[in-house]
């Protein structure tokens, strides 16, 4: 009788303890989903700095601008 609790209440435990691991891990799944995603969009965001950068400077260097700066007529 007591055995059979036992062995019933064990059994319980050891559901919700695979529960919580399941759980945990889509947690640490999703976590790690995040924080991908986040430094994608990082990413993306410094590409695009780094492309308008270079334009503006492809457009200084069209209008003239170093040489005019070095002649001091800015």
């Amino acid at each position: 009788m007591i055995g059979g609790i036992l062995s019933r209440v064990w059994g319980y435990v050891a559901a919700v303890a695979a529960a919580v691991a399941v759980i945990g891990a889509a947690f640490l799944r999703g976590q790690r989903a995040g924080r991908d995603a986040m430094v994608a969009e990082a990413a993306r965001r410094g590409e695009e700095t780094r492309q308008r950068a270079e334009a503006a400077a492809r457009e200084a260097q069209r209008e003239g601008a170093l040489e005019r700066l070095r002649r001091g007529e800015f």
